[in-house]
């Protein structure tokens, strides 16, 4: 089972972030620099099927907003990229061309074996301090 990668030798930052260019996914929290292992195929089969039904409960009941899978997600140095996310439309604003500006309303995150204890715990602590309305995992 891959793991988790921390690096804290400096204070890592947003800038940090955009600075890296290899095949590893990273994520920034409290100026820690994460390295995460790619998802596995049953964990991208479970984020696509949870797409499509949240596609499909917000089209069916006409409800309007942006769904983004593994979009970089910003709270100032810090990004994450969650699974999947949902932003209402009076909140269409922090969307830029290259991430989310600030806290989406809806974070889901898919759990997998490797990744567990970091999403419940580094990622929700962020979540919740940054002021997403909902959070699923």
């Amino acid at each position: 089972m891959q793991e988790i990668i921390v690096k804290s030798d400096k204070w890592y930052t947003y800038d940090d972030y955009l600075q890296l260019d290899d095949k590893y996914e990273y994520e920034v929290i409290g100026g820690k620099l994460f390295m995460t292992p790619k998802p596995r195929p049953l964990h991208q089969e479970i984020v696509g099927r949870l797409y499509v039904a949240l596609h499909n409960f917000l089209k069916q009941r006409n409800i309007q907003g942006k769904i983004f899978l593994d979009v970089d997600v910003i709270f100032g140095n810090q990004v994450v990229s969650p699974d999947i996310i949902y932003i209402i439309p009076e909140r269409l604003s922090i969307i830029s061309e290259t991430n989310i500006q600030g806290p989406p309303d809806l974070i889901i995150e898919v759990l997998s074996p490797s990744t567990q204890k970091y999403d419940r715990k580094q990622k929700s602590q962020l979540y919740y301090a940054n002021g997403v309305r909902s959070t699923g995992s």
